[in-house]
């Protein structure tokens, strides 16, 4: 785990680039990741939305605790091959399914039974992360969504269509702003 925090901490200070690298998430946002997947047990994770792999090795730290496995996917060739030095340097390449591609175009790759999954991507696309996500998800399974406040103008047509769609949500007002989604057990 020091291995894990080591990278992490490499990562944080990288992604500082904000030219070239994503906001990576906030402390309270991580903790309470870390909370969600343990207090599910997850076994299987799925993170849409990789970039430089921060978030991605908080899932990872929570998943040694499950025994479980991270699926993840980036659309952006350098980030992508950025994660996956980190996800190596780190020492968890076993615990993770790293995939290069477009969501919700290579949702099919992911498997069934996901637990948890964690959205952090193109804003605009959410509604199709979700719509792509659902099926694939175990009944009881949770999703949250990041930067829900922070970018309120493009996340207010998703949280419009949760409404709509009568998902139990909850907003969650740390950092950037979460969404928390509850799939029916």
């Amino acid at each position: 785990m020091n291995r894990i925090k080591e990278v992490r901490d490499q990562v944080y200070k990288m992604s500082q680039d904000k030219e070239k690298w994503q906001n990576p998430i906030g402390q309270e946002t991580a903790k309470l990741l870390c909370n969600l997947i343990n207090e599910l047990n997850a076994k299987k994770v799925l993170e849409i939305g990789t970039s430089a792999g921060y978030s991605g090795l908080w899932i990872i730290e929570a998943l040694l605790k499950t025994d479980g496995h991270l699926f993840t996917i980036e659309s952006n060739k350098e980030r992508y091959a950025t994660n996956t030095k980190n996800f190596e340097k780190a020492e968890v390449t076993h615990m993770v399914t790293n995939v290069l591609g477009h969501a919700p175009e290579d949702l099919p790759a992911i498997p069934k039974g996901i637990d948890f999954a964690f959205f952090d991507a193109t804003k605009r696309e959410t509604i199709s992360f979700l719509e792509g996500t659902w099926e694939k998800l175990n009944p009881g399974a949770k999703i949250l969504v990041d930067n829900v406040d922070s970018h309120i103008d493009k996340m207010q047509e998703f949280i419009d269509y949760l409404d709509e769609h009568n998902y139990q949500y909850k907003r969650i007002h740390i950092d950037a702003g979460l969404i928390l989604i509850d799939k029916p057990s």
